[in-house]
């Protein structure tokens, strides 16, 4: 291949990219949300545990803050626009297959997967869910969690998601831990700084942070 091959190819290859349409068109796209409104809803089970039940406000907290839609959560696993959060949110039998996917995975293990238009977080354990709801907004809506308590958050009126299907676990690290020194009384510059503050504006970010990066054990000494 001579130069003016090469350089022609490059010329054509920057042509295309700037002639492609900026808005990605999946086939048989998930809709999520058009123009700051959705008809779908967060179903939980009608006994979630409290983990699953955050799980849920968490989906629905970062859905509002990208596109402005506030998703309902709801115990209704009839609905059809769902995006089901954990175990007895979805229908009898997709459930029945979401546990063979999910066997051998370990507690920490969780699917994330669309079902024609329903969605489906769900996993091995309540906080296995938490994991998968975190992991959803990471992969497929652009959230990220470098920093404790400063999150990163796209902002995009119209979500349209593929077609998608992740089976997550066992985790390569059974235990994932921090051991974070909480004493408020300690003499010392953290402390001094935070004062009254300290386990609301650094312990409890940090410990925020960890879910969202899938650890699973925190040490306040």
């Amino acid at each position: 291949m001579n130069g003016r091959t090469v350089q022609l190819t490059g010329v054509i290859t920057l042509w295309v990219c700037l002639t492609l349409p900026a808005e990605i068109h999946y086939i048989d796209a998930v809709s999520l949300v058009e123009d700051g409104q959705s008809g779908y809803t967060i179903v939980i089970a009608a006994d979630a545990p409290l983990p699953v039940k955050f799980a849920a406000e968490e989906l629905q907290k970062y859905l509002v803050q990208i596109s402005g839609a506030q998703l309902p959560v709801s115990n209704d696993i009839s609905t059809d626009l769902a995006i089901c959060v954990g175990e007895g949110s979805a229908p009898a039998g997709e459930t029945d297959r979401l546990r063979l996917d999910l066997k051998g995975r370990g507690e920490d293990g969780y699917v994330m997967r669309s079902s024609g238009k329903r969605l489906v977080l769900m996993g091995n354990s309540p906080r296995a869910t938490l994991y998968a709801v975190y992991h959803f907004l990471e992969k497929y809506l652009g959230c990220g969690w470098c920093v404790p308590g400063d999150d990163t958050v796209p902002k995009q009126t119209t979500v349209r998601l593929p077609q998608f299907e992740d089976a997550i676990g066992p985790p390569a690290m059974s235990m994932r831990k921090i051991v974070h020194f909480a004493d408020p009384k300690a003499d010392c510059a953290v402390t001094q700084a935070y004062g009254a503050d300290y386990i609301r504006k650094c312990v409890l970010p940090r410990v925020d942070w960890m879910a969202k990066n899938r650890f699973n054990w925190v040490h306040l000494g």
